[in-house]
């Protein structure tokens, strides 16, 4: 089972890149399981799935620390975990929501991101059919600082151009390599021209082998004002393909 995460700074696209290449993961035989862990929770509703109607991991984190308290991980029911907190998209990909802060001054995130941490580590152990596991995190580096992708075989850096954005994205890059990633894949996105590569590449220090990119297309920005997925508004699209081109890289190894 293949794990990945995606990161980087809020804004830049990892949501529409997340929905796309699982959706097309799916619809090339692959069973996916994909967990937003960004309080926004914007995956859901870009991948046409209503998220009000699911139970989320924060809603029912009491009850399930209940059971974590109440027994080894490896008792744990994560097959009824993952169904009472899921959905099915119309291509076969499983979306669980992590949820979001549910009050003021009801606390932080780090119990529902360590449900999330337990969850994924008991799929590693035992496996359950599904050949892929993406999280779609909160914006910035703190999921990283919490360990939950603790040996996965790959980190999304999602960037752009952007000088907030390559900061954001060093960071990421180096708590990457203290949890052991086995690899970080740098995906410029929103790319306007060669400027913006040769940028990037001078700020972060890269090779441009080492740089995957995602062309800037305004079918990103028409399917997000409808509403829709940009595979379903614009499947030839230049994104779509660049997403293509992204998962042989990813799956290349």
């Amino acid at each position: 089972m293949m794990k990945i995460i995606a990161t980087g700074k809020g804004g830049v696209g990892k949501t529409t890149i997340v929905s796309t290449l699982s959706r097309l993961l799916a619809k090339g035989g692959k069973k996916v399981l994909v967990f937003d862990t960004d309080p926004s929770m914007n995956l859901a509703m870009t991948l046409g799935i209503p998220f009000r109607d699911i139970a989320t991991l924060t809603e029912d984190k009491a009850a399930i620390s209940e059971e974590l308290d109440g027994c080894h991980d490896e008792e744990l029911d994560i097959d009824e975990i993952i169904a009472e907190h899921s959905a099915d998209t119309v291509d076969g990909v499983k979306v669980v929501i992590m949820g979001t802060i549910p009050s003021g001054g009801s606390g932080c995130l780090c119990s529902p991101i360590s449900l999330v941490k337990v969850i994924i580590q008991s799929l590693s152990d035992e496996p359950r059919g599904y050949d892929i596991v993406i999280v779609d995190s909160q914006a910035g580096p703190e999921i990283l600082g919490r360990g939950l992708a603790t040996c996965f075989d790959c980190n999304l850096v999602v960037t752009e151009a952007m000088p907030k954005a390559m900061e954001v994205t060093r960071q990421v890059l180096r708590l990457s390599n203290d949890l052991q990633i086995s690899r970080s894949l740098l995906v410029l996105n929103k790319l306007e021209n060669e400027a913006d590569l040769d940028m990037v590449r001078r700020e972060l220090k890269l090779d441009r082998k080492d740089i995957v990119t995602i062309r800037s297309d305004d079918a990103v920005r028409k399917a997000d004002r409808n509403c829709t997925s940009i595979l379903d508004d614009a499947p030839s699209s230049l994104v779509v393909k660049d997403i293509e081109s992204l998962i042989n890289v990813m799956m290349s190894g």
